[in-house]
């Protein structure tokens, strides 16, 4: 009788156990028609990147741009395709004039000068700009080259251009440790979904679908009507009607450290990856005695002590000053390491007509920008 019990107790054991095991092979070759289906009917690139169309009524500048990213954050060319046979890449970083959403590619200074090689060199010529936040820092933007020099093929040259913000926003406290510096955690190829999209179709139209609410959400914002130009007049207005000016704000411990050291960081990583690399003196208003025309460009205060309210408009003069201590040391730098610097603070007539901010040019300065940089990065090249 006992045996009997158990007997039929076995036998329902194996009956579930097969039952199990035939509804994970069905739900297996369910999920694997799906996967089929779902990458026939609709295809996916592993990230969608983002675009946004942004349209602000700016003199000297286009009024409506379209921006398109990839998702190694690079604006100009697909940098996740290989690179055409007799092709040359090039890759920018830097501050307000690399990376600004108020020009076409083909009228920031970058695109220009790629036009301009292609004529001059006979050679296709790939060139864009890394846009990610903190590229328009020197240490992060050397950060997001070292990491997008080990995912993009083929790069050629690294072109990096810095000056006024490395002068301009550090605070009072400011302190420097080359031990303290933050990595970049550089989440578009990291996580548990990016794995599940590189595997999976179905995972990968889910995850593309939650991208394109983001995106939307920002195209809603930044695709309003002069929304980026009112920001800027925003910032313009609330840095005149800052009353105290300094001429030597303090600060703990000089900032020419933290941009020196950021231009060693960018001579490493290139020698590491095999590439040329040009280090550039930004292009700013800034002089000893700057027109009206060029002060209506400012907006970028100072902090002088410790609250947030302790701000100063900065001295044009002290400005300009700054920018000759930092370049005179870069150039010292660059030559002692056999690296190309070339100074182009004040290579640019400061006026509302080559600038829309105190860093940012308009297509006009953008032009040349691109004709003053064009003999060097020749000769890079050849």
């Amino acid at each position: 009788m006992l045996d009997a019990r158990e007997h039929t107790q076995q036998a329902g054991r194996v009956k579930f156990s097969k039952l199990i095991l035939y509804l994970f092979v069905v739900g297996v070759g369910l999920f694997l028609v799906v996967e089929v289906l779902v990458r026939l009917l609709f295809p996916q690139p592993l990230d969608p990147g983002r675009t946004f169309v942004v349209e602000n009524e700016i003199p000297g500048l286009k009024p409506k741009v379209r921006y398109k990213i990839d998702v190694n954050q690079i604006r100009g060319f697909e940098s996740t395709k290989a690179k055409p046979d007799g092709a040359l890449r090039i890759l920018c970083v830097g501050g307000d004039s690399t990376s600004t959403m108020l020009q076409a590619v083909g009228d920031t200074w970058w695109g220009q000068l790629g036009a301009k090689l292609e004529a001059s060199l006979g050679k296709k010529v790939q060139i864009g700009c890394i846009t990610a936040l903190r590229s328009s820092e020197i240490i992060g933007g050397a950060q997001w080259i070292d990491h997008v020099l080990g995912e993009v093929d083929g790069v050629d040259l690294v072109i990096a251009m810095y000056g006024h913000r490395a002068v301009l926003s550090p605070g009072v406290n400011f302190r420097f440790d080359p031990r303290s510096i933050e990595p970049i955690i550089f989440e578009s190829k990291q996580g548990l979904m990016f794995n599940l999209a590189s595997a999976s179709h179905v995972v990968r139209l889910a995850r593309n679908a939650h991208i394109k609410s983001k995106r939307d959400a920002q195209q809603r914002q930044l695709g309003k009507p002069n929304h980026l130009r009112d920001r800027f007049t925003a910032a313009g207005q609330a840095f005149r009607s800052i009353t105290k000016t300094t001429s030597a704000p303090p600060r703990a411990t000089d900032p020419r450290l933290k941009y020196l050291h950021g231009i060693g960081v960018f001579t490493e990583i290139a020698k590491r990856h095999g590439v040329k690399l040009l280090i550039l003196g930004e292009p700013t208003v800034f002089s000893e005695s700057p027109s009206p025309d060029a002060a209506e460009t400012l907006h970028t205060p100072v902090q002088i002590g410790p609250e947030n309210s302790d701000f100063a408009r900065p001295a044009s003069i002290w400005v300009d000053s700054e920018l000759g201590r930092y370049y005179a040391a870069a150039g010292k730098l660059c030559e002692a390491a056999a690296i190309p610097f070339v100074n182009l603070h004040g290579a640019i007539q400061p006026s509302r007509d080559n600038f829309y901010t105190e860093a940012t040019l308009t297509d006009a300065g953008a032009l040349k920008l691109a004709e003053e940089l064009l003999p060097s990065v020749e000769t890079l090249l050849k």
